[in-house]
């Protein structure tokens, strides 16, 4: 339950509150003052009460019925931001650090070096209404290390992976206003997600000639967890909202008898998103 539901909560116990209290408080300070009979006493006053506590129900079934009225008018202020799934090629150097993301599935050494670089995340609002303040960050990134665990590596290999990398979260992009229909462009977290993905695939092919199993809830043919993309922003009533979007990958060789490559593994990697939604406040 959010703030404003805490504060709608209080606001009819109060109401309750008072309704039941005040007649009898009313009732008391006439039989002090001896103005007029008490409520036993005189019929008039028990038709009084009656008609009281009627149109008191009546004022807080209007209450509660504006109340949700105004709350389904809220919620269809609200924006929707996604994540588009994708696909794209990653290039493995075998003999350098100079890693590639293409959307082109080349055959040549020389198609990968002359090819131009394509990975970006895009962040679509299919909603109805702008998204203000937005702020992205990178959160659980101790997740990847439980894909690691999962393939089996050797003591040292998961070391050298665990020291490899920051567990802290990461500022990653922010940006004031977010219209309807808008498709933003996010870069790429690079380059410790180049790291977390030569990472991956080096567990990955060793599992592969091990043939050890690969079915848990962290895999399933070849689908691994990388970390949690976290979304802040506010609608237009002031609203403050966070989406999670879990990133997970799929990885599948692409290497073909035809292929002239002799400096480059490729490998397709197929990214996809899992959305938890929820609104925190209204600040």
């Amino acid at each position: 339950m959010d703030g404003m539901d805490k504060r709608f909560k209080n606001m009819i116990f109060i109401f309750l509150g008072v309704i039941i209290i005040l007649p009898f408080i009313l009732n008391f300070l006439v039989l002090i003052t001896n103005f007029i009979p008490s409520a036993g006493d005189n019929p008039s006053m028990f038709q009084s009460l009656t008609g009281y506590f009627g149109g008191a129900i009546g004022g807080l079934a209007t209450l509660i019925t504006i109340y949700f009225t105004i709350i389904r008018v809220k919620e269809d202020h609200r924006p929707l931001l996604y994540f588009n799934d994708f696909s794209t090629y990653y290039y493995l150097n075998l003999f350098g650090i100079c890693n590639y993301f293409l959307d082109k599935d080349c055959k040549t050494d020389d198609d990968v070096n002359e090819a131009e670089k394509s990975f970006s995340l895009e962040l679509n609002n299919v909603g109805l209404y702008p998204a203000l303040n937005l702020k992205v960050s990178i959160t659980n990134l101790e997740d990847f290390l439980n894909s690691v665990k999962l393939l089996k590596v050797s003591e040292e290999d998961y070391n050298n992976i665990y020291n490899s990398y920051s567990k802290d979260n990461k500022d990653y992009f922010k940006k004031s206003l977010i219209k309807q229909g808008d498709n933003v462009i996010l870069p790429p977290p690079e380059p410790w997600l180049e790291g977390f993905l030569c990472n991956l695939l080096y567990c990955y092919k060793k599992n592969i000639e091990m043939k050890n199993p690969i079915n848990n809830n962290y895999a399933v043919n070849g689908r691994f967890k990388l970390f949690d993309i976290k979304i802040e922003y506010k609608d237009v009533d002031n609203y403050s909202y966070e989406d999670i979007n879990s990133l997970y990958i799929k990885i599948n060789s692409t290497i073909q008898l035809t292929s002239k490559l002799t400096h480059f593994e490729p490998w397709n990697i197929v990214f996809e998103f899992e959305r938890v939604s929820r609104r925190l406040s209204e600040i």
